[in-house]
């Protein structure tokens, strides 16, 4: 969980966990933590920014003990009762002055996979998996969340939505089902006519985390080579959204990427809206690779066959010189951008 931490476990610990870890190989163990009083008082937040949930008065004074896991960033994953005799996880900003250390350990930064899983029967999310005090939210069977780590056997850290906000909170592990969600297709249109979509830019965000991107709205869409994350603190373009993935673009050492990343990762996403895609019949004409950006030099995602039929989507920009396409065959899926000239509208 933490930078610091080497992952060494014997064989029959590897096999045991093996099932657990197929979807999360990230773990956070909350049995270590430092204490401390952090100054003066904090509002606590369900997640690590302050577009996140807030339930209510939600606070810590500055003489209380509060746990400290780890921090993202300039915000702190903490532990501390609320009410009586309630404990709860939750975030707050770093204090920069007047925190007293009253016992430490080495807890460094953290970090968090992200992947969209549902839920396979009612259940309720917990503010914590220390006490189960108090429930945040409950879920319906078929109700979608963000995996973020796994904690034992018994509990995962996952994101919802609450009241139109990102929120954070534990659920038992068996509530999960390890299937990885994926968007639905749209039906193609009839032919190429309304191939006219052109893509645009809708929003600009900056990432609160390191997010691995995909090339299409799910997980079962291959990544560009190199497996390419967005990374914390990355200015994104978002291009809209599409099944609960945004469709974003970024820039990393020079070089622009495009990709997916679930919609709930990112941060105040009310004035995005959906994307429009034209889902028009199309035939590669020529043996092509499916690039992670529209550019010669931009990464792949997947080779493409001459006369392999595609799924059209949008132009990359009004001079349409590349296109957004869809591939699929067999257990590969894959989105890239494609030359116009390497197409054949039907």
């Amino acid at each position: 969980m933490r930078k610091r931490t080497v992952l060494c476990f014997t064989a029959a610990l590897l096999l045991g966990l093996l099932p657990l870890l197929a979807s999360a190989e990230t773990v956070l163990d909350l049995s270590q933590y430092s204490i401390v009083h952090l100054g003066d008082r904090k509002l606590v937040y369900q997640g690590p920014g302050k577009d996140y949930f807030r339930d209510g008065s939600a606070g810590v004074g500055a003489t209380n003990d509060v746990r400290v896991y780890g921090t993202l960033g300039d915000w702190m994953m903490i532990g501390y009762v609320y009410s009586t005799d309630n404990f709860r996880v939750g975030w707050v900003e770093k204090p920069t002055s007047g925190m007293e250390i009253i016992s430490q350990e080495d807890v460094g930064e953290l970090s968090f996979e992200y992947v969209v899983r549902a839920v396979n029967d009612d259940c309720a999310m917990t503010y914590d998996p220390v006490f189960v005090s108090v429930r945040s939210l409950d879920l319906e069977k078929g109700d979608k969340v963000t995996l973020l780590c796994r904690l034992t056997k018994k509990w995962v850290y996952v994101e919802v939505s609450i009241k139109g906000k990102p929120s954070r909170g534990f659920l038992y592990a068996d509530m999960l089902a390890d299937v990885p969600v994926a968007a639905d297709a749209a039906p193609l249109s009839p032919s190429g006519a309304g191939a006219k979509t052109v893509m645009r830019d809708m929003a600009a965000k900056t990432l609160e985390g390191n997010y691995a991107v995909f090339s299409g709205p799910g997980e079962g869409y291959n990544r560009a080579q190199g497996d390419p994350y967005a990374g914390f603190e990355t200015k994104v373009t978002v291009h809209g959204t599409e099944g609960g993935w945004a469709l974003i673009s970024f820039s990393q050492d020079g070089v622009k990427h495009y990709g997916y990343l679930p919609q709930s990762l990112l941060p105040s996403m009310k004035n995005v809206k959906e994307m429009t895609i034209d889902r028009a019949a199309c035939t590669a004409l020529t043996d092509t690779p499916l690039r992670d950006a529209p550019a010669q030099a931009a990464a792949f995602t997947a080779r493409v066959p001459s006369g392999t039929d595609l799924v059209f989507l949008c132009w990359s920009d009004k001079q349409k010189d590349w296109a957004l396409v869809e591939y699929v065959s067999g257990g590969e899926k894959a989105r890239g951008f494609v030359p116009a000239d390497c197409l054949e509208l039907q």
